[in-house]
């Protein structure tokens, strides 16, 4: 009893959140907003102040504790084309007509009422429900759009200390409660104006009689063909921890001009840094079979990052920064839902087992701090982005009725954020924050709004 005591009072200790994290492996919450602090401090705001003969809070900063709460929403992303659409929807809309294209993998089961429908005829083209003669590349005529409402809140923490001079250790993670829930499942047959057939396009007056085939046929029975192929379309919610990351900065302050006349030259500290984060996928993984379920970081898939940046602190002024990096993430296998079709679009019929090999992300962040600017508040402004390339995907039992190219598609994503942060000292030790995190620029990722408030305690 003793043991498990003890073991349960360390993972509370080590249960931080990092200020400057490296982009995580999803396309609702990629760079999480993580403290209200200036994110490039690494416990050296007791230094830069020395050289600005600021004596306000001295104290020699080794170690730093900050909790922090937040909520993140939003009802919107932006599509692979920047245009905005229903979160539901980020990756394209749902195509239940798609479905009845394609190959049934060995050792599969094709839905029934797929295989009962499959030979029925449209009227304006000579085609059944199984040819692709009547997709439509607008996604209107046998898709749906899923309206959903995305929401998380939690509570996240971080633990730094200072074991050399120039040394920084920082050990992070988090806890949150997370849903989305359905707003509405809406038929877009009748929005389709125009639709491109075999090399033929018609308007709505000449395919009328099959818009009405359709819902006759599938579309009225969408939520039998998604119980049919084993798709939970409920609301999902889910509370979890997410990934843990442990984080090693090397920053050295370099002086410049320190000596000089005021009146001449301008006083400042140039600080250049590198930073290793490593991180553990401990959050859980998205589900395949849950329609709205998401994922609580890299999706099951542990990364390792290198960052490196600078700073210019001046001495009366502000601090302006910047830094770059890249994530490279382990490959895992997972059990995916494949199309079978390169005209699919959010759901596909058959799961099988998949090596997933992400590629990297690449992120830039620049902005800048002003300390104490007005009696003992401090704030920040900061932009950061990321880009993740296309994953890669290796069918462990190949079968040719699997189109994994079609599957890299919806892995490609743009992330940008805009991140504010107020920070009040009550004391030379004590200080509480507000911050906000606003989208910016997105491609195939949510527009989620953060927003948090946090406490810090540095020693």
């Amino acid at each position: 009893m003793k043991r498990i005591y003890y073991i349960a009072s360390l993972v509370l200790m080590l249960w931080p959140c990092t200020l400057t994290p490296a982009a995580k492996l999803n396309q609702n919450d990629a760079l999480p907003l993580l403290s209200t602090l200036y994110p490039f401090d690494f416990l050296n705001s007791d230094v830069k102040a020395s050289y600005a003969h600021d004596i306000t809070k001295d104290i020699a900063e080794r170690f730093q504790l900050s909790v922090n709460l937040f909520t993140q929403s939003t009802n919107w992303a932006n599509d692979a084309d920047g245009f905005r659409v229903p979160t539901g929807d980020v990756n394209g809309r749902l195509g239940l007509l798609p479905m009845c294209y394609g190959s049934v993998p060995t050792g599969k089961t094709e839905s029934t009422i797929l295989t009962n429908i499959a030979g029925t005829a449209f009227t304006f083209v000579t085609a059944n429900f199984n040819a692709t003669e009547y997709s439509d590349p607008a996604q209107y005529f046998g898709f749906f759009s899923v309206a959903s409402q995305y929401r998380k809140m939690g509570t996240r923490f971080q633990v730094s200390g200072r074991i050399f001079e120039n040394v920084v250790i920082t050990l992070n993670a988090g806890a949150c409660d997370m849903r989305q829930s359905s707003t509405g499942i809406i038929d877009e047959r009748l929005l389709a104006n125009v639709v491109t057939m075999g090399g033929s396009t018609a308007v709505q007056t000449e395919f009328s009689a099959d818009t009405v085939t359709l819902y006759n046929v599938l579309t009225r029975q969408w939520k039998d063909v998604m119980h049919d192929i084993g798709v939970n379309y409920s609301d999902w919610h889910a509370l979890g921890i997410e990934d843990m990351s442990l984080q090693f900065t090397y920053r050295k302050n370099i002086p410049v001009q320190q000596e000089a006349d005021d009146r001449k030259w301008t006083k400042f500290v140039f600080i250049p840094h590198l930073t290793v984060i490593a991180t553990g996928a401990f959050g859980e993984k998205k589900n395949p079979d849950i329609l709205l379920s998401l994922p609580f970081g890299n999706n099951g898939h542990h990364s390792l990052s290198l960052m490196a940046g600078l700073a210019l602190a001046f001495n009366e002024t502000i601090e302006v920064f910047a830094e770059g990096g890249i994530t490279e993430y382990a490959s895992q296998n997972q059990d995916l839902r494949v199309p079978t079709s390169i005209y699919q679009s959010g759901l596909y019929p058959y799961k099988t087992r998949v090596k997933v090999t992400p590629s990297n992300t690449y992120q830039g962040t620049f902005g800048l701090n002003a300390h104490y600017f007005i009696d003992k508040l401090s704030t920040f402004v900061q932009v950061n982005y990321a880009a993740h390339e296309h994953d890669s995907f290796e069918l462990l039992q190949y079968d040719p009725a699997y189109i994994l190219s079609r599957l890299e598609t919806d892995t490609e994503w743009k992330y940008g954020v805009v991140n504010v942060g107020l920070n009040y000292d009550l004391s030379p030790s004590i200080s509480l924050g507000a911050a906000a995190q606003l989208p910016m620029g997105n491609r195939a990722s949510y527009l989620s709004n953060t927003f948090m408030i946090g406490m810090t305690g540095t020693f």
